[in-house]
């Protein structure tokens, strides 16, 4: 089984974070913050292709970056299914596998 890498991407004043998880040449963005570059650049420097973005729950605290990153990437917004999202998503249900890399 290939390894997976897993960066963190910090907005200062927020009490939320973004991440990169990356495998091989593939790369998914876990809850991405609006400033969403910064997590393709991260994708870029681990030469992966973005793969899918992951929201994980509905964000109060801040806008999330998920349809500007489907936007400029292509990959599927996957997300809870029951989470009530009004933009475009794939509805993950709990056991539901994503594979990457």
């Amino acid at each position: 089984m290939g390894g997976f890498e897993l960066d963190l991407v910090v907005t200062e004043g927020l009490g939320d974070n973004s991440y990169v998880l990356s495998s091989g040449d593939e790369a998914v963005l876990i809850d991405p913050q609006r400033d969403v570059e910064r997590l393709l650049r991260v994708a870029e420097a681990r030469d992966a292709r973005v793969r899918y973005v992951l929201e994980t729950h509905v964000h109060n605290d801040y806008v999330s970056g998920a349809v500007q990153a489907r936007a400029l990437t292509g990959a599927p917004v996957l997300g809870p299914a029951k989470a009530g999202y009004a933009f475009p998503h794939r509805g993950l249900e709990e056991g539901d596998d994503v594979v990457v890399g």
